[in-house]
């Protein structure tokens, strides 16, 4: 797997299983299940078996920035949606009539 922006520069051989992090500088062969990251990419350690890759720098634990700002325009317009309705309820309400003096 190669991350988003990742660039491989020259005759490089990357290997089953390797993976390159977004924005990853190759410059060397990548091993068989490596995972290499930085500028210029290299190995880093695996510290939990199994764990999931995520190339888009999103943890397991992690909402994902597009995906909150999208939440948060659809929070404002709902919002929105409502005060525009209370105002459009109160404009239509029928005005009661000044009390006639006697």
């Amino acid at each position: 797997m190669i991350g988003a922006g990742a660039k491989v520069l020259g005759p490089i051989t990357i290997k089953a299983g390797a993976r390159i992090g977004s924005n990853a500088v190759v410059v060397s062969d990548v091993t068989k299940d490596a995972t290499v990251v930085g500028i210029p990419a290299r190995a880093v350690k695996e510290t939990k078996k199994g764990t999931t890759f995520r190339p888009y720098a999103v943890g397991k634990d992690e909402d994902d920035p597009m995906v909150k700002s999208i939440q948060a325009l659809i929070n404002k317009v709902a919002k929105q949606e409502r005060e525009i309705e209370a105002l459009t309820k109160k404009k239509d309400k029928p005005k009661k009539a000044p009390p006639k003096s006697t």
